[in-house]
C-alpha cells in the first residue's frame, strides 16, 4: 500500500488514470474496525500481488483535508474505513466498515476485471 497525504497526489492519480484498477483505502489508525479492515486488505494484497502498486492508503486522521477532497471530488460520502475502487477515473464500487474483507475484495475485483 502506498500512502498519499496531499490533494495534489490524489489529483495526479486521478488525472493520470489508465485502464488499470485503482484502490483507495481510507483508514483511521484510531479505530479497531479500521484496523481489522486494514488486516483484511493486507491479506488480500498478499494473495493478489498484481494490485500491490495500485492501492493507496489515506490516513483520515492525519490527512483530513485529503480525505474530504476525495469525498467531494468523487461524490462518495466519507466513511472510515472505506475502500473506493476506480478505473479510468470512474468510481466502480465503494464499501466500508465490516464489508471490507479479503473475500469481498476478491469477489468485487473478479466482477470488474
Amino acid at each position: 500500500m502506498i500512502e498519499i497525504t496531499k490533494t495534489e497526489e490524489f489529483d495526479s492519480l486521478l488525472n493520470n488514470a489508465t485502464n488499470s484498477i485503482l484502490i483507495l483505502f481510507k483508514h483511521s489508525n484510531r479505530c479497531p474496525i479500521s484496523w481489522n479492515a486494514k488486516k483484511e486488505t493486507d491479506a488480500f494484497l498478499e494473495k493478489h500481488t498484481e494490485y500491490k502498486n495500485n492501492v493507496y492508503l489515506i490516513n483520515v486522521v492525519d490527512s483530513r483535508p485529503l480525505s474530504n477532497h476525495i469525498a467531494e471530488t468523487l461524490k462518495v460520502e466519507h466513511q472510515s474505513p472505506q475502500i473506493i475502487i476506480m478505473k479510468n477515473g470512474t468510481v466502480l464500487k465503494h464499501i466500508s466498515h465490516l464489508a471490507i474483507t479479503e473475500k469481498n475484495l476478491e469477489n468485487i475485483l473478479q466482477t470488474i476485471k
